[in-house]
């Protein structure tokens, strides 16, 4: 393998970009990214210290249900007109297209089919796509002892800030304005093969009649 030198490596780049910014393809993309990025600039409409007062109790409720694994609970807090939404990828940026959609009442009959279901693509990637029942995939994503979580962000996202800087921005206050986000970071076991094994739930919530529903839920985890 020859290695370049920082000239021609630098060369290389010049010619590269001046390519990219000839081809009408790439310019138009470029062009959505800095939308996105502007829109992922966006502060939550409703404070950290304003949303843990509105929706802490609420939110503990959902944690209780799927420590225990009780699916009937949950499914009573979601959402009665727009339900609820699953992502479960580790590079979600936006959130105007969800892998899954479940509607109120439903989620606790199908939990209960044999009937594998489509879950999204594994790392994004939607040729090898997650079939798994309700009741495995729930197993393995969100049932888990919330009461061992490290830190708790209302409005606020944990991970990008603190845990994962090399992480792109994400448009979840563009996406959903009204929406209320709860993060649940759970720093890695002992035992943990890297240093970074984190794992970590997200809750959205929008109010209803003068309640708070869930309207998506995530699951997010390092991956080398």
């Amino acid at each position: 393998m020859v290695e370049l030198t920082h000239e021609e490596t630098r060369e290389n780049a010049a010619k590269t970009a001046a390519r990219n910014a000839a081809d009408p393809v790439w310019r138009e993309r470029e062009k959505k990214y800095l939308e996105f990025v502007e829109q992922a600039k966006q502060p939550p409409s409703i404070t950290p210290e304003k949303a843990q007062v509105i929706i802490e109790d609420r939110s503990n409720q959902v944690a209780a249900a799927l420590t225990h694994d009780d699916i009937i609970a949950l499914d009573a807090m979601i959402h009665p007109q727009k339900g609820m939404w699953i992502i479960l990828d580790n590079y979600r940026y936006s959130y105007t297209h969800p892998d899954v959609h479940l509607n109120s009442g439903k989620l606790s009959i199908q939990y209960n089919e044999p009937d594998e279901v489509k879950w999204g693509g594994v790392y994004n990637n939607p040729e090898e796509p997650i079939m798994m029942t309700t009741k495995d995939f729930f197993a393995k994503y969100y049932f888990r002892d919330f009461k061992t979580v490290t830190q708790v962000g209302y409005n606020e996202i944990i991970v990008n800030l603190e845990y994962n800087k090399g992480r792109e921005p994400e448009s979840l206050f563009y996406d959903m304005p009204k929406a209320i986000m709860v993060e649940y970071y759970f720093e890695p076991l002992k035992t943990a093969v890297f240093e970074f094994d984190w794992k970590m739930v997200r809750f959205f919530f929008e109010e209803y009649n003068g309640q708070w529903y869930l309207i998506g839920l995530m699951y997010d985890e390092f991956r080398m």
